[in-house]
This record gives C-alpha cells, structure tokens and sequence, in this order.
C-alpha cells in the first residue's frame, strides 16, 4: 500500500499537483484522475461484452453432453473440446456451420480471413479433416494477412 501512495504523490508531483483552496484533499484529486482514467476502459468492456453476446447468439448447448460422431455432416452439433477428426466430404458451408457450432474460437479466426484464406483452408481440410491441421492452417492465413 505504501508503494501505491509513493506512486501516486510521484505522479501527483510530475504533474505539479499543487493544492488551490476549496479543491479538496491529495486523495479526493487522485480519487478524481483515477476515475476519468479509468471511464474509457469500462465503455471498452462493454461494447467487448456486446460483441461477445452478439458472436454467442446462434450458438447451441448440447444439454445432455452428448458427443456428436463423425457421421453428422450438416453442421448440426454441439460445441467440442477438440482433439477430434471431423467429418470428410462436407461443403464449404457445411464446413463452415460445423466450425460455427463446434469450434467457435476457431471460426471467429476463420470468419475474419478474406476469400483466398477461407479457400486455402477448406482445402486443407478436404486433403486432411483432422481439426488440429485445420486450427493449424486457420493460424497460417490469419497471420499471413
């Protein structure tokens, strides 16, 4: 705590923070600039968190926990904790709805690729459905831009 005190009367004085009559105490002015500096990071927080609720609507909870085989091609499953094969053949859309709702970190890297990089990866899905190669080349593109 006494660092913190060291640290604000440090800044306090850098900024030749002088007391005037009728502007209160050290402590009421530092509570004052901590607070105007700290009012544009919780607006930043908040649209992060619209963000997050909008990205999150469409997705789907699987209630019973229940894992999803190979054989469901449409994109019609629920969220995964990875490690997996996905299923070989699917379209492109189709592709894109199965990482939709079952690796949606990974879709949101994927969304933001421009159409060259979304067609490099769902090449490389279609020489190797394994999601770890797929996360891979996600990554690739994504910093390639």
């Amino acid at each position: 705590m006494e660092s913190v005190y060291r640290g604000c009367k440090l800044l306090s004085d850098k900024l030749n923070l002088q007391p005037r009559a009728g502007s209160g105490t050290w402590a009421q002015r530092m509570l004052i600039i901590a607070a105007v500096m700290l009012t544009p990071a919780v607006g930043c927080a908040d649209a992060y968190l619209d963000a997050l609720n909008s990205a999150a609507g469409g997705l789907e909870v699987d209630p019973a926990g229940e894992k999803v085989t190979a054989a469901s091609k449409t994109g019609d499953a629920a969220p995964s904790s990875g490690g997996e094969t996905l299923p070989a053949g699917m379209s492109k859309d189709g592709f894109e709805r199965f990482l939709r709702k079952r690796f949606f970190g990974s879709f949101a890297f994927y969304e933001k690729l421009d159409k060259a990089g979304k067609n490099k990866v769902f090449k490389a899905y279609g020489s190797r459905p394994d999601m770890e190669y797929v996360r891979e080349q996600i990554k690739r593109q994504y910093l390639s831009r």
